[in-house]
């Protein structure tokens, strides 16, 4: 699955460039359950073609964009657990409060995990 963030990047520093600035997010079966890793999105949109189906776990990041346009873009998807990681430094302890607004813009996610480094859970 590809990802926009470094695309201004590249204009930034080589407009011309064809490989390098590239990123990309993970899109994984594993015992007949779908996990989806966003990565660097540039944008909400970027998992637009990854989440045209239902996924078990979604691992998003979010860095290049304020969160409520993240909930904004998913609310409606089938994700079973949204596990929302990778702050920029703006939301820096802000942890808690994303995820409650989280939880009350996206009441069709059952489980919203605000992940913290160093953390584990159990999928």
């Amino acid at each position: 699955m590809p990802a926009t963030h470094l695309a201004r990047l590249r204009q930034l520093i080589d407009p011309g460039a064809v490989d390098g600035f590239e990123v990309f997010g993970l899109d994984l079966a594993i015992d007949g359950r779908r996990l989806v890793v966003s990565s660097d999105l540039g944008s909400p949109d970027d998992l637009s073609s990854v989440l045209a189906r239902p996924c078990d776990v979604l691992v998003c990041a979010l860095s290049h964009f304020p969160p409520t346009d993240l909930f904004t873009f998913l609310r409606g998807r089938v994700i079973a657990t949204l596990v929302l990681t990778h702050f920029a430094p703006a939301l820096a302890r802000r942890e808690e409060e994303i995820g409650v607004q989280a939880r009350a813009a996206l009441p069709g996610i059952p489980r919203l995990v605000v992940a913290r480094d160093g953390g584990e859970m159990d999928f």
